[in-house]
């Protein structure tokens, strides 16, 4: 039998703030497969303190959580958020009750089928999940990782990888000039992040919000490259990518750009 959360969810979406549990290692919701339906789920609170509360037995367990306020006005915008992350449920803690909810009942998946090819979000949830499950283990101390859990993200996050479509960001020169025209006589500069050894990356992401978390109000283009392109655009200096510096940051080195797809094609010619 199926509850009607309708009056609920109504009521919900009327509060004037939410507190949403982030992962301090990936910088997005902290999410949790559930063990019996295996769905994707996040957390969200009326106040801080019940933040505190949840994390306390994740914390024992060395899982960096924070509290991370939305006021009303952007209930909408996260909801359509977690789409690209790939996040399907919704927990929702008022005082000692908790509601489960599918995401599609606070906010409909978008629907870009009738947007022509170049106008359609790039979108790759699988690799933001993965990404989010992977730093979320690989940043605790090594001593309590869950060795077996991080093995299985670090196979999933690979093959993610591999398949997905990435944004190269450029930053356009001044002047004159379309953007297109700009792109096509490589009239731009492409973005460099530099550590704390020296090392020198480049940025590259997801999807549209994660340019955007980078960005931080500057214009900035965007080119669509796969995986096989990723290194071609690697100069001598460069040691690889930084993918979300504003999210996971997960690295990808150049050993991992030209090694990655050998390992999956060894693997197959075992099965």
């Amino acid at each position: 039998m199926t509850v009607d959360n309708s009056f609920f969810i109504k009521k919900f979406l009327k509060k004037t703030a939410l507190f949403v549990a982030f992962s301090a290692a990936s910088n997005m919701p902290f999410v949790v497969c559930d063990e019996e339906t295996f769905n994707d789920r996040i957390w969200v609170f009326d106040s801080e303190e019940q933040v505190k509360k949840f994390a306390q037995p994740y914390l024992e367990k060395k899982y960096a959580i924070r509290a991370v306020k939305y006021p009303n006005k952007l209930f909408q915008a996260f909801f359509r958020s977690l789409w690209s992350m790939g996040v399907n449920e919704v927990v929702i803690v008022e005082d000692s009750r908790e509601t489960v909810l599918e995401l599609e009942q606070l906010q409909p998946k978008p629907d870009y089928s009738n947007l022509p090819p170049q106008r359609k979000p790039l979108v790759n949830d699988a690799l933001v999940l993965t990404g989010m499950y992977f730093s979320q283990e690989s940043n605790r101390p090594a001593d309590v990782q869950d060795k077996e859990k991080l093995e299985e993200y670090q196979e999933e996050l690979a093959s993610n990888m591999l398949r997905a479509v990435y944004m190269l960001p450029v930053d356009l020169n001044e002047g004159p000039g379309s953007v297109a025209d700009k792109i096509k006589n490589r009239e731009y500069k492409v973005p460099i992040v530099k550590m704390n050894n020296g090392d020198l990356l480049i940025p590259i992401f997801t999807d549209t919000m994660e340019l955007g978390k980078y960005a931080k109000g500057k214009q900035l283009a965007a080119l669509p490259v796969n995986f096989s392109g990723l290194a071609k655009t690697l100069s001598k200096e460069v040691k690889g990518y930084m993918l979300n510096p504003a999210g996971f940051h997960l690295i990808m080195s150049r050993e991992l750009l030209e090694t990655l797809p050998g390992q999956f094609e060894e693997e197959g010619e075992e099965e």
